[in-house]
């Protein structure tokens, strides 16, 4: 979210011209996008929220929420659902103005994540793999969210090397 929030921020400031120079990036995902429909928005809270009784009003209130944005966006004909936009932003190639269609992309994301699924990560990789990006994904067999560098170290790891390796290419 940040990282979107920056990109726009600098977008305002200094327009959509990109930075010319040598300068390598990559980006990576760990974990990350997830959908941000309904369903996902309840897997985490009842993930995460472990009384019942808040788990019901946290639950409530996100469906409250939900609805209304929903709402909206049929009404304006705008995506008001802000972990969709996010997704959305995500897909553009020059997200920050230093990148671009060949800034290396890795995903890093797991089977055994009960806060975004396997699945959601796959279908943004590939997404973004059409529209021409340079994606590398690394799927993780027995992590749970965000915990592939305790579970696989080296792996984690490496992965990153490798990504940074073509970066500064």
């Amino acid at each position: 979210l940040q990282m979107t929030l920056l990109g726009h921020m600098l977008q305002q400031k200094h327009g959509s011209t990109p930075v010319l120079g040598s300068s390598a990036s990559a980006l990576i995902l760990d974990s990350c996008p997830a959908a941000g429909d309904l369903k996902s928005i309840k897997l985490v809270v009842t993930t995460v929220i472990q009384n019942p009784i808040a788990r019901r009003i946290v639950l409530a209130i996100a469906h409250t929420m939900y609805s209304v944005r929903f709402g909206l966006s049929l009404l304006f004909g705008k995506q008001m659902i802000m972990l969709e936009n996010l997704r959305i932003d995500m897909w553009n190639p020059r997200i920050l103005p230093w990148m671009g269609l060949h800034t290396p992309r890795l995903y890093l994301f797991s089977r055994k994540d009960k806060l975004v699924s396997w699945q959601e990560v796959t279908q943004h990789a590939e997404t973004a793999k059409e529209h021409g990006m340079d994606v590398r994904c690394e799927l993780f067999e027995e992590s749970a969210h965000l915990a592939h560098v305790r579970v696989e170290p080296e792996r984690y790891w490496s992965s990153i090397q490798g990504s940074w390796d073509v970066a500064t290419e």
